[in-house]
């Protein structure tokens, strides 16, 4: 009997004792909602700009179609085309500030001309136009790389001409093979530049990530 008391009161202590860790593990356990990671701000930036990355070669070889073949509505195309590049302009200008957006608008619309103006020559089977539709494009992927030097000294520039060098190689021959009646050639060509453009987003978002990691924290 005696030992009774001492058999009770340790399966007590030892009852107390585990009540007391866990209620301090409760206490000191973060809740779900503490440890659950925020939306990946990183992945919304890649689907925007791949969105309308994408979207611009839907909309710009929509466009060059139209005009090569002197279709209707071709301001309808080009307007819808210009909503596109402002869009862009858009979300470069939301990490960069308006100035830098001003920069870049500037960059895509003389793209867009270029391109235009390519295809009006080789409809009209204008040479000189031609040549010089050329070399604005190739102005423009010189452009381009100086504008992400200047603003990320970071940018990767070596990777990137290659890229913009093909999306303007994939979009001029799309309107060659329009020219040469080749329309499966034409949509072979779309369809290159839409996955590079894919690419090319997918670039520009790893860079910006990079150069704004407090942003996407």
């Amino acid at each position: 009997m005696l030992l009774l008391p001492l058999i009770l009161g340790a399966v007590v202590g030892f009852y107390l004792h585990d009540s007391i860790v866990l209620r301090l593990n409760l206490i000191q356990a973060p809740t779900p909602s503490q440890t659950a990671p925020n939306f990946d701000k990183s992945n919304n930036l890649r689907v925007d700009i791949n969105s309308l990355y994408r979207e611009n070669v839907i909309l710009l070889t929509s466009a060059l179609r139209r005009i090569y073949n002197k279709e209707p509505y071709v301001p309808d195309a080009l307007e819808a085309l210009q909503e596109n590049t402002l869009d862009i302009a858009d979300i470069i200008g939301n990490y960069y500030g308006p100035e830098v957006r001003s920069q870049y608008l500037g960059l895509w619309v003389s793209q867009n001309r270029a391109f235009v103006s390519y295809a009006e020559a080789v409809r009209d089977k204008d040479n000189n136009k031609k040549a010089a539709a050329n070399k604005n494009l190739n102005d423009y992927v010189d452009a381009s790389l100086s504008f992400w030097q200047k603003v990320n000294p970071q940018f990767d520039t070596t990777s990137y001409r290659p890229m913009l060098a093909d999306r303007v190689s994939f979009l001029r021959n799309f309107v060659n093979d329009l020219d040469a009646s080749n329309v499966s050639e034409s949509f072979k060509d779309q369809h290159a530049a839409y996955q590079q453009n894919g690419k090319i987003a997918d670039f520009l978002t790893l860079s910006i990530v990079k150069q704004f990691a407090n942003k996407f924290k």
